[in-house]
């Protein structure tokens, strides 16, 4: 959790904001890119596997957001809810997620 400090301009009232700090994994190689996400997470906001597209792939604790859509999708429904960070994972050679099931 990250806490801010918000103070009002004109009264000075002083509150405090708590976000949920999420970290996720971009992949990406020379053709496309996914976004790592766990389906806990997914579980914490209210979203399931069906709320994307069969271009996400999944395993048995996570979906790899096609980044087109699919992550766009995700990041816009965390919206505010949570302070997301992401971390860069490149591939020289085709990544190993299209060995993995489709999402459906």
């Amino acid at each position: 959790m990250t806490t801010y400090k918000i103070t009002e301009a004109i009264s000075g009232e002083v509150s405090h904001v708590s976000f949920r700090d999420i970290t996720c994994t971009w992949h990406h190689d020379p053709a496309h890119e996914w976004l790592e996400v766990s389906r806990k997470v997914l579980k914490e906001f209210d979203l399931r596997p069906q709320d994307f597209s069969e271009f996400s792939y999944a395993d048995h604790a996570n979906l790899y957001l096609e980044g087109d859509c699919d992550a766009g999708k995700f990041i816009h429904a965390i919206g505010d809810k949570a302070e997301l960070t992401f971390i860069e994972r490149p591939c020289d050679a085709k990544f190993n997620v299209r060995t993995l099931r489709h999402n459906s």
